[in-house]
């Protein structure tokens, strides 16, 4: 259950990251361009910001998210990959590789 608020509040922090500037102290709330938004402290589970935090909305880049995760906790970041020519033909979201790309 602690990895999964993990996630939330990693795929929140990805949000607010990836639609506003740069973070700021100021007492203002960040003008944020995603229709909802939730920043929660993991441990304690507090809400810093909330957006719309009741709207309903779908998922959205979950997939890219746990594959991140997935890569920092079990990949050995050191190492060099090569795109494979199945990865490339793959449907779904795409990134552009070619195969036999590094």
């Amino acid at each position: 259950m602690k990895r999964l608020g993990f996630i939330f509040a990693l795929i929140a922090l990805f949000q607010v990251f990836f639609n506003c500037g740069p973070v700021q102290a100021v007492q203002t709330p960040p003008e944020i361009s995603a229709k909802a938004a939730v920043v929660m402290e993991a441990s304690t589970r507090r809400i810093l910001y909330a957006k719309n935090e009741d709207l309903r909305l779908p998922m959205a880049s979950t997939t890219k998210i746990m594959t991140a995760i997935l890569a920092v906790e079990k990949g050995r970041l050191d190492d060099t990959v090569s795109v494979s020519h199945k990865a490339v033909y793959v449907e779904g979201s795409k990134i552009y590789l070619k195969p036999g790309e590094k």
